[in-house]
């Protein structure tokens, strides 16, 4: 599918069988049709690059929560090669998420998400596989609708699955997305793909 250049609000409709599935799309005028409008919000500031020296350092097998909880905004971990497995991160304001080379965060099939947003802002997640999640639909392994101004990028978002177990989850497609953004969220130079719904 390929969006058009009109702006408006839109559905794309995938029909197979008897079963279907849309989804909304919002074409909105290119920056240049709005410099005028001096309601548009300003675009995110780009991270600080954080110091991986000073950044607290979290292992496989290690809780990635524990240190977040303990740590306080703004603080930047480095998540260390290997599989960090069922892995649930809500962060605090400010943090940043970076991976050495290698790391992941595997939800086994069975965790619904890799970050829970809330209302935070200005998170980083940086070069890092999120893969094996099982986001409920309309959900994301990354889930954060309500955000501000994350920036998501050299990552790579795959394998979102249902859990097909589940009496609400009767075939392929029932499951959620690889990423929920929020508002005035980048996400660049990553992959996002084979996920249930959408990426």
């Amino acid at each position: 599918y390929t969006a058009g250049k009109t702006p408006g609000s839109y559905e794309v409709r995938a029909v197979k069988g008897r079963g279907a599935i849309t989804a909304p799309v919002e074409i909105v005028a290119s920056t240049s049709e709005k410099q005028d409008d001096v309601n548009s919000p300003p675009p995110p500031d780009d991270p600080e690059e954080p110091d991986q020296e000073s950044a607290v350092r979290v292992g496989p097998g290690q809780s990635i929560q524990a240190a977040v909880d303990a740590r306080p905004a703004g603080t930047a971990f480095l998540l260390l090669q290997g599989r960090h497995v069922k892995q649930t991160i809500r962060p605090k304001d400010g943090m940043s998420f970076i991976g050495e080379q290698g790391a992941i965060l595997d939800g086994a099939g069975v965790t619904q998400h890799a970050f829970l947003g809330g209302t935070t802002s200005s998170v980083t997640i940086r070069g890092l596989i999120i893969e094996n999640y099982a986001p409920p639909l309309r959900t994301g392994a990354i889930q954060a609708p309500d955000t501000d101004r994350w920036v998501i990028e050299d990552t790579e978002v795959r394998y979102s699955i249902a859990d097909y177990s589940s009496p609400y989850c009767v075939s392929a497609g029932c499951g959620g997305m690889g990423i929920r953004i929020g508002d005035r969220m980048i996400v660049r130079n990553s992959s996002v793909h084979h996920n249930d719904q959408y990426g």
